[in-house]
């Protein structure tokens, strides 16, 4: 392996079914986590019950309950069983309701998530491997001027795709991209005042395909083959990597409504009060028992509804919360952007190293140009067969 390759596997690592990529879930071992090793999974850190938030609320919620056990046992106080009753109907209302809309909620973050995935980054990737078939077969020689010309695609489709992930995370700092040779000195003065800098790319790519096309020979212009079909193929690719681009700014930028998700948690945290108030009082009476058997068993259901009942409620609210904005590289459960970098550069050149030579194609040498790029032109492509 090359050391790019070594410095890429030595970020990868295998945990308990699940691998990351640095501190992100790359995948895992679903048929694994379904079976008995989904109690190993649980300590994984991928794992909503690893959350410290959900662990902190749940805590709280139990602590409450307890202390409010001890302090009515302490003090005497006996709840009657009608007004017992009461609570309990009380909280299998909100059980119902809460139920009824996390089901809704967490529904919806989900689609928002493949959404960001497949139609946001999974467009952007998409358009850019289709840009790097068409120059790929258009300047598929070994000379120079073809090599500037794939690496320019190249290094600007995967500069988009590092730029939209900062402006996600709110990262101004592009010393990186410069180290990583994706972004150019000349490139960040003029990168630098503009906003929704990954957009601005695909306004540089349309520019550089019309210098193909008519631009100046003497500067590398009038190269493209076909320009009058061919490049409005490469704008509509540009147009639709562009819209992927806003389209996850549409996405991480308008969150779901504020009331909407208030509301939903405070009608959580109402219900796992409420629960906590009913165990507190079913523990409280029973600790004034005289039988201990019957206070054994009716303390240790009860603080298993105490446990499960607000770690599902608060799990599903937590989890939901989670996959709002998953650019953000904070938790596992956000996009591995690193490996997905990678996986990307590699994918195109790949389709370079297809079709241009020593490795591509297979039915012999690259296409030759001949001819002039302008419409009015006559075009003619010869094959090479050496």
């Amino acid at each position: 392996m090359s050391a790019e390759e070594k410095t890429f596997m030595s970020n990868i690592h295998v945990r308990r079914f699940v691998k990351y990529y640095e501190k992100s879930v790359l995948n895992y071992n679903a048929e694994s986590i379904i079976g008995p090793g989904v109690f190993l999974a649980a300590a994984t850190k991928a794992s909503i019950l690893a959350r410290k938030t959900l662990l902190r609320d749940l805590f709280l919620i139990i602590s409450c309950s307890l202390l409010g056990a001890m302090g009515l046992h302490s003090c005497g106080v006996k709840v009657r069983p009608d007004d017992l009753d009461k609570i309990s109907n009380l909280v299998k209302d909100f059980q119902s309701l809460c139920t009824f809309l996390l089901g809704f909620f967490v529904a919806t973050c989900v689609t928002r998530w493949w959404a960001i995935r497949n139609d946001c980054i999974g467009g952007l990737w998409g358009a850019a491997d289709d840009l790097a078939l068409i120059i790929g077969s258009h300047f598929g020689s070994d000379s120079e001027a073809d090599k500037e010309v794939r690496n320019k695609v190249l290094r600007w489709s995967l500069l988009s795709y590092e730029l939209v992930f900062k402006q996600a995370r709110a990262q101004e700092d592009m010393s990186d991209l410069i180290q990583r040779g994706i972004l150019e000195e000349h490139e960040l003065e003029l990168l630098l005042p503009e906003c929704s800098k990954p957009q601005v790319v695909w306004a540089w790519m349309c520019s550089y395909f019309c210098h193909l096309a008519y631009g100046d020979k003497a500067q590398g212009g009038s190269r493209l083959p076909h320009a009058v079909t061919v490049l409005p193929q490469l704008h509509e690719l540009c147009r639709r990597a562009r819209f992927a681009v806003q389209s996850t700014f549409v996405y991480t930028d308008t969150q779901v409504p504020f009331r909407y998700v208030h509301f939903l948690a405070l009608i959580i945290w109402m219900h796992n009060i409420f629960q906590a108030v009913q165990s507190a009082c079913v523990i409280s009476n029973s600790l004034s028992s005289s039988d201990h058997e019957t206070l054994t068993t009716a303390i240790c259901i009860e603080v298993i509804f105490l446990v499960f009942h607000p770690l599902i409620y608060f799990g599903l609210l937590h989890l939901g919360v989670g996959m709002l904005n998953p650019l953000r590289g904070k938790r596992d459960i956000d996009f591995p952007k690193g490996a997905w970098s990678w996986y990307m550069q590699a994918e195109i050149r790949s389709f370079f190293n297809a079709n241009t030579a020593p490795k591509g194609p297979p039915w012999g040498g690259p296409a030759k140009w001949q001819g002039q790029g302008n419409a009015g032109d006559v075009t003619i492509f010869q094959a090479s067969l050496d």
